[in-house]
């Protein structure tokens, strides 16, 4: 069977999907540390503790995601995860206390690597054929 290779711009956009989808849980926290702090009046080990929660879930997901990137269209799933966590997004933007900042965190972890991750795999394995 003869395949025809995806254009290279699909690359490009699984690239900035990959990067723009770990953004909300880990690029701001890491970058703006102490505003994130100081904004969420956070600290250290309780933004930990957040991240902790988003490794848990990310661990779990990890285990069942492949089936689901089996399943349905990476395509899709890939839409779906980017929006789900950009809603994560707007609940960041209304300044949680810690313990929905610990379920958004969790949910992100959910969002990131249940949906996204095995989708973006599976896209970026579909590309190299």
């Amino acid at each position: 069977m003869i395949y025809k290779k995806a254009p290279w711009h699909f690359l490009l956009l699984l690239i900035l999907a990959g990067e723009s989808v770990f953004i909300l849980p880990f690029v701001i926290s890491r970058v703006f540390r102490p505003t994130v702090l100081d904004t969420f009046n956070l600290d250290n080990v309780q933004l930990g503790l957040c991240f902790s929660v988003y490794g848990i879930v990310a661990l779990l997901s990890y285990l069942f995601g492949g089936p689901l990137a089996d399943k349905y269209s990476p395509r899709k799933l890939i839409a779906v995860a980017l929006w789900m966590t950009a809603l994560g997004g707007v609940v960041y933007s209304t300044f949680p206390n810690y313990t929905v900042l610990k379920l958004l965190y969790g949910y992100w972890g959910f969002t990131t690597i249940f949906i996204f991750w095995a989708p973006m795999i599976k896209a970026a394995r579909v590309w190299g054929v």
